[in-house]
C-alpha cells in the first residue's frame, strides 16, 4: 500500500535546528532517520515559513563564516577570533565585508534549502499569515515558551491559510528550552 491519503498519514514538523543539523551532517543517525521518513510514503516532513526565515537567517551567519574563512585562507590570511565574535551579527569583518561575499552566500543558502526540500522531502508550508499572531500570543503568554518558539509551535498546526491540521503532529527540535517549557 503506497497511496498517501491524509487520515493515514503521520506529521513531522521539522524544527529549524533540525534543518541545520542535515545540511551539516552533523548527526549521520539523525540524517538517516529523516531520509527514512522522507521515503515513507504515510509520513509527512514539513516546516513553516516562519522556520525557513530562522533556517535563512542561522545559514547566512554560518555560510558568511565559511566564506570568510575560505578567502582569507586563499589570501594567505589568518582571521583573528574575535573578530568573528565581536562582528557576530554585523557582518562587518575586516577586509571581508558582507557586501564582498554576498553573492557566495546567497547560492549557497539556496543550495542549502533546495538540498532540505529535495534530499531530505521537507516542504515549507505557505502559513505565514494573521491567524498565527493570536494563537501565537496565547501560547507565549500562558507558558514560559519565548515568542519565537510560540510561534514554532502554532505554525506547525498550520497547513497553509485558515487549515488547521487536526491530526497529531510529532515536532522534532533539539531545542531544550522549547522542551523544558512546552
Amino acid at each position: 500500500w503506497s497511496a498517501r491519503l491524509e487520515k493515514f498519514t503521520i506529521n513531522f514538523f521539522v524544527d529549524t535546528n533540525i534543518l541545520v543539523y542535515l545540511v551539516d551532517g552533523k548527526y549521520p543517525s539523525l540524517t538517516a532517520f529523516i531520509k527514512a521518513l522522507s521515503e515513507t510514503p504515510v509520513v509527512a516532513l514539513y516546516a513553516s515559513e516562519y522556520v525557513l526565515s530562522e533556517f535563512v537567517g542561522v545559514r547566512k551567519q554560518e555560510d558568511y563564516f565559511q566564506a570568510v574563512i575560505d578567502k582569507s585562507r586563499q589570501e594567505g590570511k589568518t582571521i583573528n577570533l574575535s573578530e568573528f565574535l565581536r562582528h557576530n551579527k554585523t557582518y562587518e569583518i575586516k577586509d571581508y565585508d558582507y557586501d564582498s561575499l554576498k553573492d557566495v552566500v546567497k547560492q549557497k543558502v539556496n543550495e542549502e534549502i533546495d538540498r532540505v526540500t529535495h534530499e531530505f522531502g521537507i516542504t515549507f508550508l505557505r502559513n505565514n499569515n494573521n491567524l498565527l499572531v493570536g494563537p501565537m500570543k496565547e501560547v507565549c503568554l500562558s507558558t514560559k515558551i519565548s515568542k519565537e518558539d510560540s510561534l514554532v509551535l502554532v505554525s506547525s498546526l498550520f497547513r497553509e491559510k485558515e487549515v488547521i491540521i487536526t491530526a497529531p503532529v510529532i515536532l522534532l527540535t533539539n531545542d531544550s528550552d522549547f522542551c523544558e517549557y512546552a
